[in-house]
């Protein structure tokens, strides 16, 4: 869910390219702006107090607007989650987001308020000028440069575990980078499932998946016991250590493309070689593997 101001063809337009959108809202705009062509004039679109003034982008999770809040004059991201599949996914999300509401951390997207307008959850939070970490990286990076930041993230994961808040979904497209500075977001959020083959046949030269398990989180950065069992901060240091190897190197730590492979993968510690010639010393490399082990 990342908040990111639209720059260009920058993270946020990547990020949300080809995911639902809040159609309930975006109709409401796309009126309004008729009207206003019309008539000269329109009522502000809102959600709760929040005006929306423009669509960033939507992901898997929701829609996330630009919105402006006039009780404390300031821009907000505001994102718009759809329904939640049961009553105890959704009670159990908003506890998460009031916990994350009350985590106040430098490398931490803040959240302002948390409410429902009609009938669908939705959450106010800082609006970020950044790129995501894989945008980010884009650009030639050192090492040092690397791990600062990812130190940084590594520092939000802490200050969430230390209030009880298990990311779930840690990854180079969850990381802001802002002014050279991390900032984490969607923690406790990624609630969803996704189906993840777990084996693949051969049909015509072509590779079929032939079952699926639904997982919670994107399975190249998950740990190899998070695919049957519960998020913990364990697995959010694995999803950390996965990142920061990708970040290093220039390609994911395994190449798995079902669950099979990537747990057989994982668990052989068959790491892919590096795409990048960029300069990592051996005390890095043995600790990231470490975590990966």
């Amino acid at each position: 869910m990342a908040v990111v101001v639209p720059r260009e063809e920058t993270a946020s337009r990547q990020q949300f390219a080809g995911a639902p959108v809040d159609r309930g809202i975006e109709r409401d705009r796309v009126f309004a702006s008729l009207h206003e062509r019309m008539f000269g004039s329109s009522d502000p679109v809102s959600v709760g107090r929040f005006v929306v003034l423009a669509k960033i982008g939507a992901g898997a999770m929701g829609t996330v607007f630009a919105a402006y809040d006039p009780q404390l004059d300031r821009k907000v991201a505001l994102k718009v989650l759809g329904a939640a599949a049961d009553t105890d996914a959704g009670e159990r999300r908003d506890r998460e987001a009031r916990s994350l509401a009350r985590l106040r951390h430098p490398n931490v997207v803040a959240v302002h308020e948390v409410g429902t307008h009609r009938g669908e959850r939705f959450i106010a939070m800082d609006l970020v000028d950044g790129v995501t970490l894989r945008a980010w990286l884009q650009s030639p990076r050192n090492w040092r440069q690397v791990l600062d930041v990812l130190t940084e993230a590594g520092s939000a994961l802490v200050a969430a575990h230390a209030a009880g808040i298990v990311h779930r979904d840690f990854k180079p497209d969850n990381v802001l980078v802002e002014h050279g500075h991390a900032r984490v977001v969607d923690f406790g959020l990624s609630r969803g499932t996704a189906a993840v083959p777990t084996h693949e046949t051969q049909q015509g030269g072509a590779a079929v998946p032939e079952t699926t398990i639904d997982v919670v989180g994107t399975p190249a950065y998950m740990a190899p016991e998070a695919f049957t069992g519960e998020a913990t901060e364990a697995t959010d240091q694995y999803s950390f250590c996965a990142t920061l190897y990708e970040s290093l190197y220039g390609v994911r730590p395994f190449a798995g493309n079902t669950a099979i492979a990537l747990r057989a993968d994982a668990l052989a510690m068959r790491l892919q070689r590096p795409t990048l010639r960029r300069r990592v010393p051996s005390w890095l490399r043995r600790a990231v593997v470490r975590g990966l082990a």
